[in-house]
């Protein structure tokens, strides 16, 4: 697990706010619980901002077409409204390393804290939270007060 503290700028944050605005019709309930949703980035509209991100980790972390294959759920805006929150799973293997990337675009009032074996992260808006689901138990908690927990959220596997 790695944190990369301020991975984004808060212009490219108050930015990637808007595309989710932009996109709120677009969301699909995530059948993993209640209170959660999901976009595709590339089934999104005005989408520049997050596909210029998801970009930027992919040349940060040396990810192209020689080594990477998109992962089934690929990138995605997630989007945890209060009593939402992420069940603790680990994810299956796809034949490849599973890495996952989680930019927080949104912190909640309260609550929403990602864990990783069983341990609760430190984060922050505009943090990028690296990991293996594939190798990592992980969740979060219930997500309170009145602020959405907004992640953009990039996988592949690496061969």
């Amino acid at each position: 697990m790695e944190r990369i503290k301020n991975f984004i700028t808060n212009e490219e944050r108050l930015s990637l706010l808007k595309w989710v605005d932009d996109n709120r019709g677009n969301l699909t309930p995530n059948r993993a619980g209640p209170h959660r949703n999901f976009c595709k980035i590339h089934k999104s509209v005005n989408n520049d901002i997050a596909v210029k991100i998801e970009n930027r980790i992919k040349d940060r972390f040396n990810l192209n077409k020689d080594n990477v294959k998109r992962q089934l759920l690929g990138s995605f805006m997630s989007v945890i409204s209060p009593k939402g929150f992420v069940h603790f799973h680990t994810d299956a293997n796809e034949r490849g390393d599973h890495h996952r990337f989680n930019l927080v675009i949104q912190k909640p009032e309260k609550g929403g804290t990602p864990i990783y074996n069983d341990e609760a992260l430190e984060w922050e808006n505009g943090d990028l939270l690296c990991y293996r689901p594939d190798r990592n138990n992980h969740g979060s908690k219930v997500v309170e007060g009145s602020l959405d927990r907004i992640v953009l959220s990039c996988g592949w596997l690496v061969q």
